[in-house]
């Protein structure tokens, strides 16, 4: 997390919602919401993390090009520099490992007492090294996805382990200020 304090930047926000709603997926429905809500809670708690703002972003854009689990809309990565253009190198690189990274792969290494910054590219094959301070923020966009959705699909156990150590390497539950959201007082 970045020690920078991110004020709710609206205007941003608008103009971020106006890119979803160019490409009509806004108003989809994800998660007993719209699209549009989940990526907008996701940065929410991103910024309440006092994540940077380009972390925020990524949280915005974390599943833009599909993930293993999620397809029901894929930019094609031809228009990455469009994104890039629009939310910055840095936040559409996170984005971009988000949606790419092998969650098996990942789910093993974050497991690890020092886990290694790196993930294994789901379609390629290929293992993407990452700095330190990159791959820390791609663990903040992976959680907040996870905790902004998960009391709609009701799906506490699936990878439970990974988002259990993921708090712990953000600070954990309390710290990240959600375990009353999540029933985990005392974790």
């Amino acid at each position: 997390m970045s020690e920078s304090t991110l004020e709710t930047n609206e205007p941003r926000l608008a103009k971020l919602r106006a890119y979803y709603e160019q490409l009509g997926i806004a108003d989809r429905k994800h998660t007993q919401r719209t699209f549009w809500d989940h990526v907008e809670g996701t940065y929410r708690l991103l910024e309440s993390w006092r994540c940077a703002r380009a972390v925020c972003e990524a949280g915005v854009f974390h599943s833009i090009y599909g993930t293993e689990r999620f397809r029901s809309f894929e930019l094609p990565l031809d228009r990455r520099p469009e994104l890039q253009a629009l939310i910055g190198e840095e936040a559409e690189e996170l984005a971009y490992l988000n949606c790419f990274m092998e969650r098996s792969t990942f789910d093993a290494d974050i497991q690890r007492p020092e886990p290694p910054p790196r993930i294994r590219h789901r379609t390629a094959g290929v293992e993407i090294r990452i700095a330190p301070d990159r791959f820390d923020a791609l663990c903040c966009v992976h959680l907040a996805d996870w905790v902004e959705s998960v009391g709609r699909w009701k799906g506490w156990n699936e990878r439970r382990a990974t988002y259990d150590r993921l708090a712990q390497c953000l600070g954990g539950w309390q710290e990240l200020g959600v375990a009353r959201r999540l029933g985990l007082e005392g974790s």
